[in-house]
């Protein structure tokens, strides 16, 4: 089993009239965040009707950094 040993949580919010750009931006951020070694798991979710939210959690320090 492996242990994450660090993670990100962080919010951002779109600017009026960006919403689904930034939805898209973070579809395509998890399909390429989730191929990377040491990224045990990436989730992003709408938090509002223009906030957005992100986890992910890594392995290591050295997966942190190449993130």
């Amino acid at each position: 089993m492996v242990r994450d040993k660090f993670a990100i949580w962080a919010t951002m919010e779109a600017r009026e009239g960006k919403e689904q750009e930034a939805q898209d931006f973070l579809v395509e951020a998890a399909l390429r965040l989730e191929a990377e070694p040491g990224t045990t798991s990436f989730r992003a979710m709408r938090i509002g009707p223009k906030e957005f939210a992100i986890f992910n959690t890594f392995a290591d320090e050295a997966a942190l950094q190449a993130a």
